[in-house]
């Protein structure tokens, strides 16, 4: 009779404290979630300033984009000008944007002759994991 006794113990033993290995009973902690964003985020207005939207012929050496934004969240992100697929080539991307958000300014290193550029700023906003964008415009280089 002991020896049932003994085994419905261990037994028990073994149900309430996982005896198979592990951790005993104890929680392992849980993986640290990573923020996805799963909303659509809309675009946020902008235009470019200098050089004019649509301008031609502006010169490979034009050494700063100026533009304004609605969120002056915008201006902590970054200014990237995408050559037309066309053109081929990898986006280039700005220096330091500085200003305000109805007149920021950022500087562009020499760009590719004869390419049709497109600009956006983005940011990501504190507490949100979305990317945030404005489309500022396009304009197209000379020789």
């Amino acid at each position: 009779m002991l020896v049932k006794v003994l085994i419905a113990a261990v037994f028990a033993l073994c149900v309430f404290t996982g005896c198979g290995g592990g951790t005993a009973g104890v929680p392992e902690p849980s993986p640290t979630p990573i923020a996805v964003c799963t909303a659509l985020v809309p675009l946020i207005p902008g235009n470019l300033i200098s050089p004019a939207a649509g301008a031609t012929g502006v010169s490979t050496a034009v050494g700063s984009v100026s533009f304004s934004v609605a969120d002056a969240r915008l201006l902590a992100g970054s200014l990237t000008l995408s050559p037309s697929p066309t053109a081929g080539g990898a986006p280039v991307l700005g220096g330091a944007i500085s200003g305000t958000a109805a007149d920021a300014t950022a500087s562009v290193p020499t760009l590719s002759g004869r390419t049709t550029y497109s600009v956006a700023v983005s940011a990501n906003f504190p507490g949100d994991p979305c990317t945030h964008t404005s489309l500022l415009g396009t304009f197209t280089t000379g020789q």
